[in-house]
C-alpha cells in the first residue's frame, strides 16, 4: 500500500499527516507525491500510522510502498 492508499484507508488528509506525524505540510505533500524525504521524517509517518491503525496493524517505513527516504 503506498502512502496516499494509507491515507485514504484512515481517512486522513494530507494536513492530518502533517499533524500527526508532526511534520511540516510541504514535508507531507513531498512524501505522498513519492519525493525523498528524511529517515525522520519516514520513521514519523510510519509511527504515526500505526498508531491510527492500533498496535495489531504496526506499519514500518518498509510498509509503506513508494515512499524514498534518503539523508
Amino acid at each position: 500500500m503506498n502512502l496516499q492508499e494509507h491515507l485514504e484507508h484512515l481517512g486522513w488528509t494530507v494536513a492530518d499527516l502533517s499533524r500527526r506525524a508532526n511534520i511540516t505540510p510541504a514535508t507531507a505533500h513531498r512524501a505522498v507525491r513519492g519525493e525523498q524525504v528524511t529517515a525522520r521524517v519516514a520513521q514519523s509517518i510510519a509511527a504515526a500510522i500505526s498508531e491510527a491503525r492500533g498496535p495489531a496493524a504496526r506499519v514500518h517505513v518498509g510498509d509503506i510502498d513508494g515512499l524514498k527516504v534518503g539523508g
